[in-house]
C-alpha cells in the first residue's frame, strides 16, 4: 500500500519532460525525499532532546518512591430486604443500574471515608497525611509555590494544627480518602472494584479491606436501624389496636345495658372489632418476623475478593516513565526541528534557485582553503607567450589573492566544472558570433562576485579566448586591490580621456588574462555619472571588437543603481548568491520588480558551499548527495 492511499499529502517529484518547463513556482509539493532530508539536518537536535527526555525518564524512575497497588472487590445485592418485601408484596424489584451507581455513591461518601479514618487511625498516620513525594513533583510544587507568591495568590486553607479537635483531623483524612479511594464498577455486573495506591503496602492493603468491611458494616447497621424503626412502629400499632379494641368492648357493654338494647350498632361494634382482631394478630404475626429477621447479620452485599499486601511497588514503572519521557523529548525536538526549518531562508540547492527565481542553476562554488592552493601553481604565460614556469607562476598567485586563481590551480576542482558549465551557458545563449559582455553581479556585497568574475575570466582565458576583466565595481574596486593593480592608468582614465585602453590594460601572466584596474584614487566623481558618459558606451563597443569574452565585475544589484546604467551595453548577468546567507525573498523580490534586470540575468551560482553539509539539504537520490563523495 502506498502513502498515498493513505491519505498523505506526500507527492513524489515530478520529473515528466512536459513538466519541467512550467512556472516553478506553481504548485510546489513536498515529497517524502524533503522530509527525509529535513530529517537529516535536525537530526542532532531530535537525537538531543530524545536522549535528554530518556535521560529524565530515568532520573524520574529513580527519584520517585515506590507505590503499591491494593484492590478488593464486592459483590453489590441492590435487592431490598425480605422484611420490606412481606411488608409491601406487591411492589416487584427491578435490578437496575440506578440502584448500583446509588450503592457506588455509598461508597464514594464521606461518611463511609470518616468511618475508615476513624477505624485505621489514619487521622494520627503521618506517612498517608504526608507521603513522600518525587523529585519532580517536589520541584513543581517549589515552582507553584514561587509563581503564588509572585503573583499574590490566595493561601490554601492550612492543614489542622496539633491543637485542632480530633473530628477536624478525621474529616481532613477523610478527605484524602476520598480523593485517593478509587471506586469503578467491573464491566456491566453488579461488582465494584475499591482500589488504593499508597506509598506503605500494609496500610494499602488495610484502607481497601477496611473499605469493603464498614461498605457492609453500614449497609448491616442501615437493615437493623429500619428493622428497629419498623419494629417500634408495628409496637406502637398494635398497642393502638388493643386500645381501640378495648373502647369497642366498653361501648358494647354499654348498649347491651340499654332497654332495648341497639341491635343494630351492636352488629356494627361486633364487625369492627373483629377486624380490629384480625389486623391485630397480622400485625403480630408480622412483629414477630421482622423481629426474628432483623436479628440477622445479613447484609445486601459479600465481599468477593480481599486485598492482599502487596510485595513488590507497582509503580513507578521503568518502561512507563523511560516511555512517557522519550516521546516528550522527541515532540520538544521535533517541535525545534521544525522552527529551525521555518528559519531557513537562504538558498541551500539548485533547485531552491529555480523554483523561488526561475532562473537556471549553474552551479556551486564550494569553499576552499586557499592556503594550501596556493602551493599548486600552474604554468604560465608572458606577456610575449612564452613559458615562464612554475616558479613564477607561484609568486604571482603567492603574491595577489590565490582565490582569484582557483579554477586554474585545481582545474579538476567542482569550482572549475561549475564555470565550465558558466561558459557553456554562456554560449548557448549567445545569439551572435560576436564577442560576448558578461556581467557578474550579486545582490549584496560580500558574496563573492569578484572571485566568481576572475576565476570566470581566467578559465576562459587560459581556454584560449581573448578576454578581458574589468573592474565596474567603482565603489569598492576590491578587484584592483588585490590583482595589486594600483598604479597606473585605469577605467576612470580613459573614460577622462586622459589615458588609452593600451595603457591601462594589464596582463595576468598566469593564464594570459588581460585586465582593466579601476584605482579608487582616481575616481572623484560620483561612478553614476562617469557609467553614464557616452565614452562609456563607445568603450565597451571597441572591447567587443577586440575582445572574445569581457567579463564586467559589476557592484551589487541590491544596493547600487550602477549595473542598471549599464544594462543596455551588457549581454548577459551572472548571480552570485551566497549560500546559506543570501535570503531568497530578497532575490525573489528584486528580479520581479526589476523585469529588465531579470531577462538579462542567465543564471545564479552559489557560492561558498559547504560540502560536508550539502547533502543535509538535498533529496535522497538528487545530484548532491554524490557531490562530495565526487569532489571531496
Amino acid at each position: 500500500m502506498m502513502l498515498n492511499d493513505l491519505g498523505m499529502k506526500i507527492h513524489d517529484a515530478d520529473f515528466r519532460p512536459d513538466t519541467l518547463n512550467r512556472s516553478p513556482a506553481q504548485d510546489r509539493t513536498t515529497t517524502l525525499g524533503d522530509l527525509l532530508a529535513a530529517a537529516r539536518r535536525q537530526r542532532w537536535p531530535l537525537m538531543l532532546c530524545t536522549a535528554l527526555g530518556l535521560g529524565l525518564g530515568l532520573v524520574k524512575h529513580m527519584t520517585t518512591p515506590p507505590l503499591y497497588y491494593s484492590a478488593a472487590t464486592v459483590l453489590v445485592d441492590v435487592r431490598m430486604d425480605e422484611s420490606g418485601g412481606e411488608i409491601t408484596p406487591t411492589t416487584p424489584f427491578l435490578r437496575n443500574d440506578t440502584s448500583l451507581l446509588n450503592e457506588i455513591q455509598v461508597l464514594r461518601s464521606l461518611r463511609l471515608a470518616e468511618e475508615v479514618a476513624r477505624r485505621l487511625s489514619l487521622h494520627e498516620t503521618p506517612i498517608f497525611l504526608n507521603p513522600p513525594e518525587s523529585l519532580a513533583r517536589s520541584m513543581l510544587s517549589a515552582v507553584l509555590d514561587a509563581v503564588k507568591n509572585v503573583i499574590g495568590a490566595d493561601p490554601e486553607t492550612p492543614p489542622p494544627l496539633p491543637g485542632s479537635s480530633e473530628a477536624s483531623a478525621i474529616k481532613r483524612a477523610a478527605l484524602i480518602l476520598q480523593r485517593d479511594v478509587g471506586i469503578d464498577r467491573i464491566g456491566q455486573s453488579f461488582t465494584i472494584d475499591i482500589s488504593y495506591i499508597g506509598p506503605e503496602p500494609a496500610l494499602a492493603a488495610a484502607i481497601v479491606n477496611t473499605y469493603a468491611e464498614s461498605y457492609l458494616a453500614a449497609h448491616l447497621n442501615a437493615k437493623m436501624e429500619v428493622t428497629a424503626r419498623m419494629a417500634e412502629w408495628m409496637q406502637a400499632r398494635i398497642g393502638e389496636l388493643q386500645r381501640e379494641s378495648e373502647a369497642i368492648q366498653v361501648r358494647a357493654e354499654a348498649l347491651r345495658a340499654q332497654t332495648p338494647p341497639d341491635t343494630k350498632a351492636l352488629k356494627a361494634l361486633a364487625q369492627r372489632a373483629a377486624n380490629l382482631e384480625t389486623l391485630q394478630q397480622t400485625l403480630s404475626s408480622r412483629y414477630e418476623m421482622v423481629t426474628i429477621e432483623g436479628s440477622y447479620p445479613v447484609t445486601n452485599g459479600r465481599i468477593l475478593s480481599e486485598a492482599a499486601v502487596p510485595k513488590k511497588p507497582d509503580l513507578p514503572k521503568l518502561w512507563q516513565s523511560v516511555a512517557i519521557a522519550t516521546i516528550l523529548g522527541f515532540m520538544i525536538g521535533f517541535v525545534i526541528a521544525i522552527l529551525r526549518e521555518t528559519r531557513e531562508r537562504a538558498f541551500r540547492v539548485g533547485e531552491d534557485v529555480w523554483v523561488d527565481t526561475g532562473k537556471p542553476f549553474l552551479g556551486y562554488m564550494p569553499l576552499f582553503d586557499t592556503t594550501a592552493l596556493s602551493r599548486q601553481a600552474p604554468r604560465g604565460k608572458s606577456e610575449n607567450g612564452k613559458n615562464n614556469g612554475d616558479t613564477d607562476a607561484r609568486s604571482v598567485v603567492q603574491s595577489t589573492a590565490p582565490s582569484l586563481f582557483m579554477s586554474l590551480l585545481d582545474s579538476q576542482s567542482l569550482l572549475a566544472d561549475t564555470l565550465r558549465n558558466v561558459q557553456s551557458t554562456v554560449m548557448l545563449a549567445a545569439t551572435d558570433s560576436g564577442a560576448q559582455v558578461i556581467g557578474v553581479s550579486s545582490m549584496v556585497a560580500g558574496e563573492g562576485k569578484t572571485t566568481l568574475a576572475a576565476n570566470y575570466a581566467n578559465l576562459v582565458a587560459q581556454s584560449g579566448a581573448r578576454t578581458l576583466l574589468v573592474d565596474l565595481d567603482l565603489h569598492r574596486s576590491a578587484l584592483t586591490r588585490m590583482l595589486q593593480c594600483n598604479q597606473g592608468a585605469d577605467l576612470i582614465r580613459i573614460l577622462d580621456g586622459t589615458a588609452t585602453l593600451d595603457e591601462a590594460l594589464q596582463t595576468v601572466s598566469v593564464s594570459g588574462l588581460d585586465f582593466l584596474p579601476c584605482i579608487p584614487e582616481h575616481n572623484t566623481r560620483r561612478s553614476s555619472d562617469a557609467l553614464m558618459r557616452q565614452t562609456m558606451t563607445a568603450l565597451i563597443e571597441s572591447l567587443r571588437h577586440r575582445y572574445d569574452f569581457v567579463v564586467l565585475d559589476l557592484p551589487p544589484l541590491g544596493t547600487i543603481a550602477d549595473t542598471k546604467i549599464m544594462l543596455s551595453r551588457i549581454d548577459h548577468i551572472i548571480l552570485q548568491c551566497a549560500w546559506g546567507k543570501t535570503p531568497r525573498t530578497l532575490v525573489r523580490d528584486y528580479l520581479r520588480m526589476e523585469p529588465e534586470v531579470a531577462r538579462k540575468v542567465l543564471g545564479i551560482v552559489l557560492n561558498k558551499v559547504e560540502m560536508r553539509r550539502l547533502r543535509k539539504f538535498a533529496r535522497p537520490g538528487s545530484w548532491e548527495t554524490y557531490l562530495e563523495e565526487k569532489y571531496g
